[in-house]
């Protein structure tokens, strides 16, 4: 445990994956799920279609393991490189394109050809802006090539100044930003590039009708709430010297330890567990 609430923050941790974990009779995945925050805060569901978005004058700040996730479940590593990235493509739009029907079935229907498309979908899911630059500018290489993908998938001007902001940063994966600031200018690809940009475009038109999953995300704690976390701590470390690992366990039920020291996987499937909250997100997204 440490500072930030307990948190493993490496990114390199083992991230579990497999839609098994994100199918709807796990997560409520049809109906859309709403962001929980601590006690004394209104919940605010998060939805695609909100890129730009501020809350007021506040930049929103998501709690970067839950971002960390969507990194660790997508295949940064086979679309770093252009050779190995137009041969994985390749296939998978194969496959989109012959199980078209299936694709557009999602949540309800799951195969497994299509799992990367599903893995797409839920990273759509969460897109707006702030998710955007955090994935692309605070979770190294790996994040830069999942969110440049991202954005040749959801194309919009409110992407373009944080991919020319991250230009420089990672050489070895420029083609990629470049890539993705050119799809969403219009202007035609570099050369060599060409196969990937068309790989892409069929990707994007396969998953224009699929319905988007609503991905919730923790806010990343404050100052304040960092501070409230450390006196939990100690008070649970007190329970477990004086009354054993019961209470300590008790004791950390509806604090913001327990609300930051959930894996990704584990705190959606704590929401989906609430019918109350899923059905009162599913009536505010219509």
């Amino acid at each position: 445990m440490n500072k930030r609430g307990g948190v493993d923050r490496r990114l390199g941790a083992p991230r579990p994956t497999g839609d098994a974990l994100h199918d709807p009779q796990h997560l409520d995945a049809g109906r859309g799920l709403p962001l929980a925050f601590p006690p004394n805060k209104p919940l605010q569901p998060i939805s695609a279609g909100t890129l730009g978005r501020r809350d007021g004058a506040v930049h929103v700040r998501y709690f970067s393991e839950d971002i960390a996730y969507f990194v660790g479940s997508s295949p940064y590593l086979t679309l770093a490189k252009p050779r190995g990235a137009v041969s994985f493509l390749m296939r998978r739009v194969e496959y989109a394109e012959e199980c078209a029907l299936a694709l557009r079935a999602y949540p309800s229907v799951l195969i497994e050809p299509l799992e990367f498309f599903y893995t797409c979908l839920r990273s759509l899911g969460a897109l707006d802006l702030p998710f955007f630059e955090a994935l692309l500018l605070e979770h190294t290489w790996r994040g830069a090539v999942w969110a440049s993908w991202l954005a040749m998938l959801e194309p919009s001007d409110a992407l373009v100044g944080a991919l020319r902001r991250a230009g420089g940063r990672y050489p070895h994966n420029e083609w990629l930003v470049d890539c993705a600031i050119s799809t969403i200018e219009g202007r035609a690809p570099a050369p060599e590039h060409e196969a990937f940009v068309t790989l892409a475009e069929r990707c994007r038109l396969a998953l224009k009708a699929v319905p988007r999953p609503v991905m919730p995300l923790r806010p990343e704690p404050t100052e304040a709430e960092i501070s409230l976390m450390n006196l939990e701590r100690e008070h649970t470390r007190l329970c477990y010297k004086s009354m054993g690992p019961e209470a300590a366990l008790q004791s950390i039920q509806g604090t913001l330890v327990g609300f930051y020291a959930q894996d990704y996987l584990r705190w959606l499937r704590s929401l989906a567990a609430q019918p109350a909250a899923a059905a009162d997100a599913a009536a505010q997204h219509g």
